[in-house]
């Protein structure tokens, strides 16, 4: 092959693995979303971008700034490395197609006229004792690793 070659099928590779970081990404801050009862909107405010800017990172039209990742994972209060992890994605069998096809037929998570209620401040912090834990949405729980 041609060092032309090499460095074409490099950077092919190399933009399917970002693609699928930021739908890594994008899946288990939607969960998490989810999970705590949280709108795309808080979390946009959280982070100091707009609801179209949030809108676009949630549907992968834009991609995810280091930025981003820190300030969603401290909303969030799960470390960085979590909202990485794609284990949950892969046990639910969820896979770019799949989450494709979700996210078309999503109501975009929060940022609709729907009239779900929806908090807008972060989860609390819950004791080692506590019998409720973001677990339950498969992504593991850093406060309780210590």
């Amino acid at each position: 092959m041609s060092l032309h070659s090499d460095l074409n099928q490099s950077a092919q590779q190399t933009g399917r693995y970002q693609k699928q970081l930021e739908s890594t990404i994008t899946f288990n801050v939607k969960m998490l979303l989810t999970a705590y009862g949280y709108s795309q909107s808080s979390l946009a405010e959280a982070m100091g971008i707009g609801r179209s800017a949030m809108s676009l990172k949630m549907s992968g039209k834009t991609g995810w700034s280091v930025y981003d990742l820190v300030n969603a994972s401290r909303f969030l209060k799960v470390s960085t490395e979590q909202l990485l992890d794609d284990s949950l994605m892969r046990r639910m069998g969820v896979s770019d197609d799949a989450e494709a096809d979700m996210e078309k037929s999503a109501v975009s998570g929060g940022l609709s006229d729907d009239v779900t209620p929806r908090r807008s401040a972060p989860p609390r912090r819950h004791s080692k004792t506590s019998t409720r834990s973001p677990t339950t949405t498969g992504v593991p729980d850093a406060r309780s690793s210590t």
